[in-house]
């Protein structure tokens, strides 16, 4: 357990993630591979034999389309739990990694990540969320060339921590545990990147490090940041007592 702590295998992962974006583009599944099959690995042995883990990445590398209050919704990791001859839906974690043009599209990350949240969570299944970008990224025009470079600061975390003010138990909209992850991925040197090819050229010539971020943000009840670890036992943890509530009911009410 103990070389889990310092996150060293999900950083890993996320690099590799970020070298196959580079390599094969935003649109590509590729560059999910690494990073969702990590999680969900990491979930299966800290949950345990009792439960599947369905995501690209591990098993049969298919993601699970799950019925919602409102629509059916693809999830990124669907956990079912083995019951009898049954396999019931318990959770799903859904992942965001920003690489690029955040500061045009963060009230829509945001406005998703709420309705997706209710969606699921009102079909009584637990849901978690995972929300991850680099510290200094690069905004694109669409042609490829870089309109700027952006810097996440407080004023783009402020959002998530006052969503997360509310209780998950009051509030269905409100993600059970939410993963608020900003790393930094080497260092590049900005004044020379003038392109996606330039930003992919630095990155492939050179090894990197891939470390969170050195600023400081607080944790919460419902939020955890910059510690993977932490985070996912958290996760295993509130699904197995999901499951312990669902059992006990059944117990009592045979």
């Amino acid at each position: 357990m103990e070389h889990y702590e310092d996150n060293k295998d999900f950083l890993d992962a996320i690099k590799e993630s970020f070298l196959s974006y580079l390599k094969n583009g935003s649109r590509s599944t590729e560059k999910l591979l690494p990073l969702h099959g990590y999680i969900a690995s990491r979930l299966l042995q800290l949950l345990g034999h009792d439960y599947d883990v369905l995501s690209l990445g591990i098993g049969n590398g298919k993601e699970l389309v799950v019925p919602g209050k409102y629509y059916d919704k693809r999830i990124d990791i669907t956990i079912r739990h083995r019951d009898s001859d049954n396999q019931i839906v318990i959770a799903g974690i859904a992942v965001k990694f920003i690489m690029s043009n955040y500061g045009q599209n963060s009230n829509n990350y945001f406005e998703n990540m709420i309705e997706e949240t209710a969606n699921i969570r009102s079909n009584n299944i637990l849901y978690f969320q995972i929300f991850l970008s680099q510290e200094i990224l690069p905004h694109f025009y669409q042609d490829g060339s870089i309109k700027a470079w952006e810097s996440l600061s407080s004023h783009h975390l402020d959002k998530y921590y006052a969503l997360v003010n509310d209780s998950p138990q009051e509030n269905k909209h409100v993600p059970n545990k939410t993963f608020l992850g900003i790393v930094q991925l080497g260092h590049p040197e900005t004044s020379k990147i003038k392109n996606k090819e330039d930003y992919a050229r630095f990155f492939n010539a050179q090894e990197f490090a891939s470390t969170f971020s050195e600023k400081k943000y607080e944790d919460s009840s419902y939020l955890i940041y910059n510690n993977f670890e932490r985070y996912i036992q958290g996760v295993a943890l509130e699904i197995k007592e999901y499951v312990n509530k669902i059992e006990n009911k059944k117990t009592t009410t045979a």
